[in-house]
This record gives structure tokens, sequence and C-alpha cells, in this order.
């Protein structure tokens, strides 16, 4: 039986944005550290280490002049002074670095710019985004960088410092004290009323704890003269317990020693409640509203603004180079306040901008999320739109 020849089909070509991306694959794979990228890092990494070294130092003595009264209060030695300017070192850094990198990258490319070695570089078939591929690595190393110290490591730290700065918070065992502490559960209705509260031993002494119900009546109200956190549920001591029916007192009894399983809030979650937000970090700040049972409400507003401005920040670096070098590199000796007065007038409107949507997600105007990330998608898809108008 004869059989007719099919015809061979042809393998199908790729579309053109197809090529593209196998393209962008391919470069990516075999892209290396040419000459040309080991030279531009080097022209910028210097100045960015010196500038950064020397706001560093600058913020150092600006924190010796403005402490100088709290530790004479505190009879600081060298070594404790050194150890609260270590302590301080995680917030500085996330201070300065967008700054320290927006004036690197605008020194290191106008001076490129102003030796024409730019124009060389696009001559000889290097384009603009090919340049700034070593220089945006930088900006998300250090965006990164930040990342993680911004998230826990300089809250954290941050707190620490302020703790030393706190008269007779340290007793002659060395242990942390803090006393008067408050906390309230909203979702659970229980106030907690603590006299005082060893932090390194997790115990507490004189402590009141009240339970209401939603209509804000009394159902008990416990007394204790000791306490501690075993690591999984609290233990009282010397204990008193007043139960409450309609608001009014129904009995009394009391106990040596007893355990209260359903009290959930840990040390960390109780001391939160007396800090600052700024000195808590990320996880702390999550835990805290999950277990306040508030995740939605005005209250936490503040908690849940910091939060996402624990991740949204450190990207500003990456904001900052899109802007900065388009402006930077095409700079020339006729139009300096092309490449200086630009980015430093976006940088500190993005800065006014992010304060401002910070304030708003703090007062419950407009959501957490967009308070924190609006400043970085406006700014950075503007600089994203002058990247491509200047390419």
């Amino acid at each position: 039986m004869e059989t007719q020849d099919q015809p061979l089909k042809r393998p199908m070509k790729p579309s053109s944005f197809k090529r593209k991306i196998l393209r962008s694959y391919v470069n990516m794979r075999n892209w290396r550290l040419s000459t040309v990228d080991k030279y531009l890092l080097s022209e910028l990494l210097v100045p960015f280490v010196f500038t950064s070294m020397a706001v560093l130092m600058i913020s150092f003595v600006y924190i010796l002049i403005s402490q100088m009264s709290d530790f004479e209060v505190r009879n600081f030695n060298w070594r404790m002074i050194l150890q609260y300017l270590l302590l301080s070192t995680p917030r500085m850094v996330t201070m300065f670095m967008p700054i320290a990198l927006l004036v690197s990258l605008i020194y290191s490319l106008m001076r490129l710019a102003y030796s024409n070695e730019i124009v060389a570089l696009r001559a000889c078939g290097f384009p603009l985004t090919r340049i700034a591929w070593p220089l945006f690595a930088v900006a998300l190393f250090a965006s990164l960088l930040m990342f993680g110290m911004n998230r826990d490591i300089s809250p954290r730290w941050e707190g620490m410092a302020d703790a030393m700065l706190i008269t007779g918070e340290e007793t002659d065992t060395g242990d942390i004290m803090r006393v008067q502490v408050q906390y309230h559960h909203p979702s659970k209705g229980r106030f907690w009323f603590i006299r005082n509260f060893n932090v390194s031993k997790q115990t507490v002494r004189v402590v009141e704890i009240v339970e209401q119900d939603s209509k804000g009546n009394d159902i008990r109200k416990i007394y204790a003269n000791e306490g501690r956190w075993n690591g999984k549920v609290w233990e009282f001591q010397e204990i008193k317990v007043i139960e409450f029916l309609d608001n009014k007192p129904n009995g009394t009894y009391e106990e040596r020693l007893k355990s209260f399983p359903e009290f959930t809030e840990s040390p960390e979650l109780i001391l939160a409640s007396g800090r600052e937000v700024e000195n808590m970090g990320a996880d702390q700040i999550n835990e805290y509203i999950e277990e306040s049972g508030d995740k939605h409400g005005k209250i936490f507003a503040p908690y849940r603004t910091v939060y996402q401005d624990r991740h949204s920040l450190p990207f500003s670096c990456l904001a900052l180079a899109l802007f900065t070098i388009p402006f930077a590199a095409s700079a020339t000796k006729r139009d300096p306040i092309a490449g200086v007065a630009y980015p430093l007038l976006i940088y500190f409107a993005m800065f006014f901008f992010s304060k401002f949507c910070l304030a708003l997600g703090s007062g419950y105007r407009i959501p957490a999320y967009i308070a924190a990330w609006l400043p970085n998608l406006v700014f950075g898809g503007i600089g994203a739109f002058m990247f491509w108008r200047r390419r």
C-alpha cells in the first residue's frame, strides 16, 4: 500500500519575547566579572566605604556629646561607653546606608562622566543598563544587609543600649529588673500589674491579674506574692483568688502554689507592651499583634506600620540607585546640576513622603502595608522611568 510522503514539520520559531528571555538567561549563566565591572566596582566601593566610615564616626561623636550627662550619672567607664556605641551601631548603619550609597553613586559616576569614561564605554557598545549592573549589585547588597539588620538586630541592640541608661535597672547580681510593668491582653480581657519583674531570671514579685468579660465586668482577680515562667506556663506562690458574679465578689480561696496553663503570655510578650515599638524586632511585633487578637484595629496600627517598615525600608537603596544612576551618569562639565541636584532633591522628597505615609499608617488613615511600601513603589517607578528614558 502506497503512502504519501508526509511533509516535514518545521520547528516553530520562538517569539521575540521568548527569544529575549532565552538570551537573557544565557547571558546570565555566562556572565562573569569583566575588567569593566571590576573597575566600576572599585570606583563605587572606595567612596562608599569612606563615606560610611565618616558618617559612622560623626554619629559616634553625636552620641557621645548628647549622652555624656547620662554616662556621668550611670558612672560609665570606657568599656561601658564602647559597649553602648557598639549596641548603637546597627541603628546608625540602617540610618546612614541610603544616604552613603547616594553620595557614593553621585561622586563615582560624575567622576567617570567628567573624564568621558562613560561616553567611551557607551561608544564601545556598553549600554547604560550594562554599565549599571555592578552598581545595582552594590545597591542590592546594601539592601540585603539593611534587611537583615533592620528586621531584628538593629531594634534589639538599640533596646539593649537604652536599657543601659535606665537608672536602677541592674541589680548587684547583674540581673535586669523592671518595675511597675503593665500588660493588657485585649482578646482575653486580661490585665497584668507587676511590681517587680526580674528579666534575667523571668520571675515576678507582687502580681495582680484581673480578668474581665466583653462588657468590662470583672470575672476573676488573682493576687500572688511571687511567680516564675518555667518555659511553658506561669507558676505562682502564695495565691489569693477572688471570683465575681454579676460584677460582685462570689467567692475567695487561697493556695500556696498553683500553675495557670491558660495564661499564655510569655515574659517577652509582657515586656514588649512597655517598650517603644521602635525597639521591637519584626518577630516580636508580629507575636505581640497575634497574641493581642486585634489584628486590624486602630490600637495596633502603629505596630503594624512599623512591622511593614522593617521590611520595606532596606529596599529604598534600590530606589535610590534607580533614579541616581541615569542622572549622575549623564552629567557633563557644562551641566553638573543634572547629576547632583536632581538625585538629592528626589531623595529628600522620598524621605519626607515616607515619613508622611508612615504617619498616616500609624494614625489608621491608610493600611500599614500601603504606608510602608508606597514610597518605594512611587519613587522606584519614577527612577525606572528616568532610567528607561536615558538608557
